[in-house]
């Protein structure tokens, strides 16, 4: 259990629960080339 409502829907997060802005960060993270 989690002592966050990560099912809501936040405005600070653009209208998005925290699951999906958490998922889409990881994914835009993994997806950004790193530097050599």
């Amino acid at each position: 259990m989690t002592w966050y409502n990560g099912e809501r829907l936040h405005s600070a997060l653009d209208y998005v629960s925290p699951a999906e802005y958490e998922g889409a960060l990881r994914r835009s993270k993994e997806q950004t080339p790193r530097p050599a």
